[in-house]
């Protein structure tokens, strides 16, 4: 459900023992489809998924990781190498996990909150996929559906599929 994660280190820059030339060579080196075991720790070993696609850039005194399944511990010793030529474990304070990336069909199954729809006697609307739900007071559930269901076929014509839930 998870496809990627990206990463930012941000090391301080006086603690950095290579040129940027040999940062860049070790980004191109670590960047690409390939067993990563040697970046992980005893636990990371005992995985039976150890192929991982990895994308390292640097700019600005920043790396930033793009893969899928990475652990925090194998960025922070990629970063170590990268930064300092060994293959060592660096601070976790310099390291943001920056976004997630998730699959389609993770994206179409979320709740998202809907703010810009305002109906009469509907307290909160939230969509999952293509259908919204409605949410509104026990004793105001007649009238959101109305008589012969006219209220509620009218909203479905501006919204699509609609489920009324009592609050």
């Amino acid at each position: 459900m998870v496809v990627g994660r990206r990463y930012r280190y941000i090391y301080p820059v006086e603690k950095i023992m290579s040129s940027e030339i040999e940062i860049l060579k070790r980004c191109g080196e670590l960047t690409g489809t390939y067993d990563v075991s040697e970046f992980t720790d005893k636990k990371g070993q005992l995985l039976k998924e150890k192929i991982r696609k990895v994308e390292v850039s640097y700019n600005n005194g920043e790396l930033v990781f793009l893969g899928n399944s990475f652990m925090p511990k194998q960025v922070r010793i990629m970063s170590g190498y990268i930064l300092t030529g060994e293959k060592k474990i660096l601070p976790g304070k310099y390291l943001t996990l920056e976004k997630i990336i998730l699959s389609n069909e993770l994206k179409e199954i979320i709740i998202e909150e809907v703010d810009n729809i305002l109906e009469v006697n509907v307290l909160n609307v939230e969509k999952i996929k293509d259908i919204y739900i409605f949410y509104v007071l026990k004793n105001k559930k007649g009238e959101v559906i109305g008589k012969n269901a006219s209220n509620i076929k009218a909203l479905r014509k501006k919204y699509g599929k609609i489920v009324v839930k009592t609050v």
